[in-house]
């Protein structure tokens, strides 16, 4: 044996029978490592330590024990290690993430996630990511589908005197444990092992229910042409218990027909609920599915089982809708299902087609009308269930596209009531502009003396373009062509008037002109002078004039 093996060896054997686990509280990273998941950053910790985890940070009240009973799956290069174990002692305060603690004695499972015995089944992404990256999507991924769970199935009010302490905490859940698709949820730990003087390596478990039975896969042999299921004929032995008088019994069961339509009416029901709460089990196959019928996780201790009760074990292919990048958007907290009043009829998400692995535990020959007629008999016409006088417990997707239309509508009618308060919004500032620029503009008109020949309502008047145009024409008429842009700006400075005003600049009187000229031009409704005739007009008068510039050049070019 190398040396590399006997190393294995000896770290392989921390979780031998009656070795016993330490367990520290571990809060893991969020979901990641599946396309619908953000990364989060780079993990940076040394090989065997796990991200954001202190053993000190928490009180040794925080801790708990159990002592490993014996291995359920894995081994070396096996990937995750799932121990069937014995509660050894509770922890005095826990989070309330979780399910209160079992008693010292009473069966859990940890399924350890532990880098130094992966790669497991996934060779080629452990090469491209490293174990220890690997082992840390898959916790993060199985501790956030529980967690999630275990949150939405909790009673919204616990106890009065439960405060995340001892054994009184409430118990019942609608979504983990007993009688539930998924097992009760005992927390996420980190367990630490000595390396050498001061040095340990670490790993994250998840902690929970221990469900005694047979995978479907297992109580099964397949077609060799077709690949259907064939359920064994012989009764199979589930586990022993104790009979009258100290006697041991053991529990023993056929698979008939009923038998197994009982434990897939369950299936069909639990995954129309978790679709409700936008979970979607994307690893839902007869491998991972267990019926067991015994109870390991009530509160009084273990009991027997009437029924069959199907539990799925692997989360780590969950998908949590709440958890994904998809999520983040506003408005996309919630998926689409969550906005159904009762969880989708299962006849809306089930056919023979889609569930093809488990064809054969139901009948292999039923034909999509059979299988529909079941459906009804199990669970009632597919009708909303909310409606006044139905006796459903389900909703359709009929309802599903009336919430969407309302919805739209609602977004399209608030968009467009935006976009109506942006209008007015545009209204009022323009007109405010526009309202401000008027006040500026009659601050800086120039008002009249009172000597002016000008009255103050003629120059309180604004002439129209027209207006202006036929002043202009006028006062280059009456100006003389020989008189140049420079002698007129040297004579601007000061001027006589016609009237006989001494020292008005001639730019003002024009305005003046202009403005009086305004006041009887055919802007007001009155006949057009014949000098302001289209055929009499000068080249000056073809096009108005801009500015006082243009004026003068076209008075040279006359």
């Amino acid at each position: 044996m190398s040396a590399f093996d006997r190393f294995m060896d000896s770290q392989f054997a921390k979780y031998d029978e009656g070795k016993t686990l330490t367990l520290y509280p571990h809060k893991v990273v969020d979901p990641y490592g599946l396309d619908h998941y953000d990364n989060p950053p780079k993990l940076a910790v040394p090989e065997g330590h796990l991200r954001d985890f202190d053993p000190e940070a928490h009180s040794p009240k925080t801790r708990g024990s159990v002592e490993v009973i014996k291995l359920l799956s894995g081994g070396i290069g096996g990937g995750a290690q799932v121990l069937l174990c014995k509660v050894s002692k509770q922890p005095a305060e826990y989070r309330p993430s979780h399910a209160p603690f079992p008693e010292p004695g009473r069966y859990v499972v940890a399924k350890i996630f532990d880098p130094m015995f992966f790669p497991g089944d996934d060779e080629v992404l452990s090469a491209l990511v490293g174990n220890d990256v690997l082992a840390e999507q898959l916790l993060s991924r199985e501790s956030g589908a529980y967690e999630y769970l275990y949150d939405r199935g909790k009673p919204e009010a616990p106890p009065s005197d439960s405060k995340g302490k001892g054994k009184k905490q409430e118990t019942r859940n609608t979504i983990t444990g007993h009688p539930n698709l998924i097992p009760q949820y005992y927390g996420t730990w980190a367990i630490r092992f000595r390396m050498g003087r001061g040095k340990h390596r670490e790993a994250g478990l998840v902690l929970m229910e221990y469900i005694e039975g047979h995978a479907i896969e297992e109580l099964c042999d397949r077609d060799e042409d077709d690949g259907y299921l064939l359920p064994v004929t012989e009764e199979v032995i589930f586990h022993d218990f104790a009979g009258l008088a100290g006697t041991t019994q053991t529990r023993k069961v056929k698979l008939t027909e009923p038998f197994r339509l009982k434990a897939f009416r369950e299936i069909l029901h639990q995954l129309v609920v978790h679709m409700h709460i936008s979970v979607e089990h994307a690893d839902f196959i007869p491998a991972n599915v267990i019926i067991t019928l015994r109870n390991h996780g009530g509160i009084n201790g273990v009991r027997e089982l009437d029924e069959p009760r199907p539990v799925l074990l692997d989360l780590t292919l969950t998908k949590v809708w709440r958890k994904t990048k998809y999520a983040q958007g506003p408005g996309m907290e919630r998926h689409c299902l969550e906005w159904l009043p009762n969880p989708p009829h299962p006849m809306e998400r089930a056919s023979p087609q889609g569930m093809e692995l488990y064809i054969g535990w139901f009948n292999a020959e039923w034909s999509k009308e059979r299988f529909d007629e079941w459906l009804v008999q199990e669970f009632g016409p597919l009708e909303e269930g909310s409606e006044d006088g139905s006796t459903g417990k389900y909703s359709t997707f009929a309802t599903l596209n009336k919430l969407k239309a309302d919805y739209f509508k609602k977004i399209e009618e608030e968009a467009k009531e935006k976009m109506r308060a942006q209008q007015d919004e545009a209204t009022r500032l323009l007109a405010s502009a526009s309202r401000k620029a008027n006040e500026r503009a009659d601050k800086s008109e120039i008002l009249p003396t009172k000597d002016s020949p000008a009255s103050s309502a003629t120059l309180s008047f604004r002439p129209s373009p027209r207006a202006n145009w036929g002043a202009q024409y006028s006062q280059s008429r009456a100006n003389p062509t020989s008189t140049s842009r420079r002698q007129q700006n040297r004579s601007d400075e000061s001027t006589s008037t016609e009237s006989g005003e001494e020292n008005i600049p001639r730019t003002l009187y024009r305005k003046l002109q202009e403005a009086n000229l305004s006041a009887s031009e055919s802007s007001f409704g009155s006949s057009p002078s014949p000098r302001s005739s289209p055929r009499s007009a000068p080249r000056s008068a073809q096009k108005p004039v801009e500015n006082e510039e243009e004026m003068d050049t076209i008075e040279e070019e006359e």
